[in-house]
């Protein structure tokens, strides 16, 4: 079964329109198609980093581009071989590492170092919150006798669709995305590069927020964002067969893979309504809960587009 890309809603054989939002099956084919063709263009090709990409080469709605070759994102460095970090020094000229996954986390998987580029760890979640359900407890994913029964139970207990929202709108996370942009103010003549461990859901959100200053419209925001499932799509399709052998429901398994492996776009896209809510607009939301003063913004526009 099908999931609308636009509002998640499952699709079923034969259904012509998406009975949620009305979004035609064509039109999602096409969008799929477009994807894929954006996904091979944005890639960065590398041999052990699986949703390596870059945001160069991307047309703003001013009608100017993302410069190539600077602004990076990427699965965790810890796996890269040695011709892919061959790559970042000699053909990227990395400079800036930002590792947005927590303290403990970027210390048991640590980012090996690189010659000429500063690592700053910006941890984006709030550990003391993360995980807490609706019914105020704050829930572990771990199970001793079953992995897979604690992931799934863990996420019964916890609303993920709104995990995005809760970021955007966390005050711990504001701030992560505030130090996030003072290393994009930063950068020099190299590339920066921002990872978490999968380069999906923390990644995709400060690829997001960048795009919005940088001039994307909300549509290539969201094509950008899901393009891990088109460059993780074999790691998507194994650990969705490994939780249906497991015994799990095929409503679990698609909502256990969303967490582990892909992203879902109408969970981004829910996030960004909340932000337009609370803010009045996303660049509202840039000025007054991250801090971007309307300089900063112009001073990354020209020094990121042609």
């Amino acid at each position: 079964m099908r999931k609308c890309p636009k509002c998640g809603t499952e699709i079923e054989e034969g259904m012509e329109f998406c009975p949620n939002c009305g979004e035609s099956m064509s039109d999602m084919d096409l969008r799929q198609a477009l994807r894929e063709r954006m996904a091979e263009r944005q890639s960065m090709h590398m041999e052990t980093l699986p949703n390596a990409r870059e945001l160069g080469g991307l047309m703003m709605q001013d009608g100017r581009m993302i410069k190539k070759k600077v602004l990076l994102r990427s699965y965790k460095l810890a796996d890269a071989s040695e011709e892919d970090r061959r790559r970042l020094i000699e053909e990227y000229h990395l400079e800036r590492i930002v590792d947005l996954r927590g303290i403990e986390e970027a210390m048991r998987v640590p980012d090996p170092e690189y010659p000429g580029a500063t690592i700053r760890i910006i941890p984006v979640i709030d550990e003391e919150n993360f995980g807490r359900g609706k019914d105020g407890v704050q829930h572990k994913i771990e199970d001793e006798d079953d992995p897979v029964k604690g992931f799934i139970n863990f996420l019964h207990a916890v609303d993920i669709s709104d995990m995005y929202e809760k970021m955007l709108l966390s005050p711990f996370s504001q701030k992560a995305f505030r130090a996030f942009f003072d290393e994009v103010l930063a950068l020099g003549d190299g590339a920066i590069l921002w990872h978490c461990m999968t380069g999906k859901d923390r990644t995709g959100l400060a690829a997001a927020l960048l795009l919005e200053v940088l001039g994307a419209d909300r549509d290539l925001i969201l094509d950008e964002f899901a393009l891990t499932n088109v460059m993780c799509a074999d790691r998507i399709a194994r650990a969705k067969q490994h939780f249906l052998d497991s015994g799990v429901s095929e409503e679990d398994a698609s909502l256990a893979v969303t967490m582990a492996e892909g992203v879902s776009e109408a969970y981004l896209a829910r996030a960004l309504d909340a932000v337009t809510r609370e803010y009045g607009s996303v660049d509202r939301y840039l000025s007054d809960a991250i801090g971007l003063s309307e300089e900063e913004k112009e001073i990354i526009r020209e020094k990121f587009l042609d």
